[in-house]
Parts: structure tokens; C-alpha cells; sequence
């Protein structure tokens, strides 16, 4: 059963929270001062209906290098969605020729009232999504939940701050993304909407598609949607390092995505993914 409360590691004795439950601090996001992994740990203990902002630097490095060697160094434009902070984005930028990046996630700000000592994060629809003290994060997941954490952890989402002013707003975005280039621009993309943008010669789609987030329906509407912001001749890369780093690499030929590398065998949707028909 999952436990809707954590200890926050930065009170708590390490050996504690080795046995108890517990998460990274969100609330060095306060702290304008933090380094790019501080700020990945904190955003890292955000979740946003079923999807964690888990991230970190380096995370798919073989996949990295397969894209550099079929790009024969070629400058494109790459579009990366789900990027979380955009920590990991920044370590692509750096392996791979690029003349125009696109960082891009659904949640990339959220919105912290305090009081009297607790602080509450929102999203950009104003629902609570995190609680968290000095002590304590407390997550909306008590349906089902242990008891009776259950029951403390609705209290505390039942029982919202006065609005008494206006919320902090807090950009989700790593602070080295912003020193990377002028080319790099950041938006707020959902994958189940059509993207808008410039169409990209590479998709990054890294720990986002997969069955644990989404049903199979949900995972072909987000590819058809990936696939109309590509370039014809253009990669779509889908990426999964939750225990090993499995990847497979679509390339876009005449309306139909095909596969062209796999990596440790590829990613557990890849059939899927075949399975859609042309455009």
C-alpha cells in the first residue's frame, strides 16, 4: 500500500530514513542559490497525477551515442518532451549537433503558498500536488493509502492556506538549461495535444511512454501526435531507464515510423508503436 507521507531527508538522521519511507527536500526550490543538482533532486519529488518529475544528469548515455553516430553530425532541430527540469536535455545538448533544442514537459512551473510553517505547491490549474514542512512531504495519494496516514494526509489537502496573497510562482526549469544557448527554448507541451511548434528532425521521448503511466490507447494518441511534429525522414527516439536503459529509434518514412536501432532490445512499447497505421 503506498504511504502518502514521507520523511524529508534533509531533517531526518540518514540511518532513519533508510528504513522509513522519505524523499529529497522540495523546499530548496525557495533558494535561489542551489546548484543544478539540488535543483534536479528537489524537482525530482514532484508527481504530477501518475507521473513522477524523477530526473538526473546522464541518464541515457548508449542512446545518446547511437543518435550521434546516425546523425553523421548533421544540425537539427530537436524537440524533447517530458524533460522534466531539463537537466538530462542539457547533457544531449552537449553529445549531439543541434542548431535549435526544444525543452518541453507539461508541468514546467508550480505555485507555493505558505503558512504557518507548511507550504503548499499547486499547479498551473491551481490543485494541490505536494505538502511539505521542514519534517514531512505529503503527497495526494490517500486513496487506498496506508492508515492511518490516509487519513492525515486528506486532512492536510482538505484544509487548504487563505489567499490572503499571491503565490510564488517556481519555474520547474534547471538553471543550466538557461546558460546553454540562445537557441534553446522552453514551453509547456502535453504530448496528448498536437505540437504547434517547428517540426523537429529528432523526438526525445525519455521515461514518459510507458504502460505504467499510460494505457495503450493513451500511448498511441501521444505517438500519432509525435509523429506529426516530425520531419519527414526524421527520428522519433522512446527511451526507458527505470532499471536498464532500453531505447528504440523510429525513423519517419512516408507517413509510417520504422524501426532503425534498438537498444538492450529495445522498449516494451516498440510493437506498439509499429502497429500504427500510416498517417
Amino acid at each position: 500500500m503506498r504511504a502518502p507521507i514521507k520523511l524529508n531527508k534533509a531533517y531526518w538522521p540518514t540511518p532513519l530514513t533508510r528504513l522509513i519511507p522519505s524523499t529529497n527536500n522540495p523546499l530548496t526550490l525557495l533558494d535561489n542559490n542551489i546548484s543544478p543538482e539540488q535543483f534536479s533532486q528537489a524537482v525530482s519529488v514532484f508527481k504530477f497525477g501518475t507521473t513522477l518529475k524523477s530526473t538526473r544528469a546522464f541518464r541515457f548515455p548508449l542512446t545518446v551515442k547511437s543518435l550521434s553516430e546516425l546523425s553523421n553530425n548533421k544540425p537539427s532541430v530537436i524537440l524533447d518532451v517530458g524533460a522534466s527540469d531539463g537537466i538530462t536535455s542539457s547533457h544531449v545538448m552537449k553529445q549531439l549537433q543541434w542548431k535549435k533544442y526544444f525543452v518541453t514537459d507539461r508541468n514546467i512551473d508550480v505555485y507555493c503558498r505558505e503558512y504557518r510553517g507548511t507550504f503548499y505547491f499547486f499547479d498551473s490549474l491551481a490543485n494541490c500536488v505536494l505538502i511539505a514542512t521542514n519534517k514531512f512531504v505529503i503527497y495526494r495519494e490517500y486513496e487506498d493509502a496506508v492508515f492511518p496516514l490516509n487519513i492525515i494526509a486528506k486532512h492536510f489537502f482538505s484544509t487548504m492556506p487563505p489567499e490572503d496573497s499571491e503565490p510564488q510562482k517556481i519555474r520547474l526549469i534547471n538553471p543550466a538549461i538557461h546558460s546553454e544557448s540562445s537557441d534553446v527554448f522552453v514551453y509547456a507541451y502535453d504530448i496528448f495535444t498536437a505540437w504547434e511548434q517547428e517540426p523537429a528532425d529528432l523526438v526525445i521521448a525519455a521515461n514518459i511512454l510507458n504502460r505504467d503511466y499510460f494505457s495503450d490507447a493513451q500511448i498511441l494518441r501521444a505517438i500519432q501526435n509525435l509523429r506529426t511534429a516530425l520531419k519527414e525522414g526524421g527520428r522519433l527516439t522512446i527511451i526507458d531507464n527505470r532499471e536498464n536503459e532500453r531505447s528504440s529509434i523510429f525513423r519517419l518514412e512516408k507517413a509510417m515510423l520504422i524501426s532503425e536501432h534498438d537498444i538492450n532490445g529495445g522498449t516494451e512499447i516498440k510493437s506498439l508503436v509499429l502497429s500504427l497505421p500510416a498517417a
